[in-house]
């Protein structure tokens, strides 16, 4: 028989189950394997809600450092930025495990300094147009006088890439869906959808 107390405890149990999903957040996050460092990967990955990003540093049977990142559950968070369920196995030797909440943050754990600030933006960068806005998985750290681009060409596909002011600013103009920004992988999508039948799965945040 359920009480009232019951009741109000399972009410409880709800609302915090609700927040929970409500807070969680889609990271994306830095992949890929044996990298000399991380700001060397030049893919990345969706991660899920109950998931985070990590960063491995592991010393290699020749003495090199190399890394591997990605996303992985929460649950393997321990005490601090700690990571267990490692994916390093022998002979490489395991230096440090570290898992984060942020876009791209793996790359600044294990004592490595994130991405030099003299630079442009880190950005969505293909080398090919592409059929869907959010099929562009590589990233590119842009020059200093480079911003995001993102546009639709004259054949209706994407561009996502880094681009010179003056074209980004052009292409803002003359295409009927772009986007110039010059902050953290902010071209996934465009600022003024104007065409119709725009192929984007809308899958990615913005």
């Amino acid at each position: 028989m359920f009480t009232k107390s019951t009741n109000i405890l399972y009410n409880m149990v709800y609302v915090c189950a609700c927040i929970s999903i409500a807070n969680a957040a889609n990271y994306t996050c830095l992949v890929g394997n044996d990298a000399p460092h991380p700001q060397d990967f030049n893919r990345v990955i969706f991660c899920r809600p109950h998931e985070v990003c990590y960063l491995e540093e592991y010393v290699t049977p020749a003495g090199l450092i190399r890394y591997n990142a990605g996303c992985k559950n929460e649950i393997h968070i321990t005490q601090g930025n700690e990571c267990h369920d490692t994916t390093v196995s022998s002979p490489n030797i395991l230096v440090c495990s570290h898992c984060c909440r942020g876009d791209l943050c793996a790359s600044s754990m294990c004592g490595n300094t994130g991405y030099p600030i003299n630079t442009g933006p880190v950005c969505y960068s293909c080398p090919y147009p592409i059929d869907q806005s959010d099929l562009c998985d590589t990233i590119r750290i842009c020059n200093r006088n480079e911003k995001c681009g993102f546009f639709v060409n004259q054949d209706g596909r994407f561009e996502v890439k880094c681009m010179p002011d003056s074209s980004c600013n052009q292409a803002m103009t003359t295409s009927s869906c772009a986007r110039c920004c010059d902050s953290q992988l902010c071209n996934s999508a465009c600022d003024n959808p104007n065409a119709t039948n725009i192929p984007t799965s809308g899958t990615r945040k913005t």
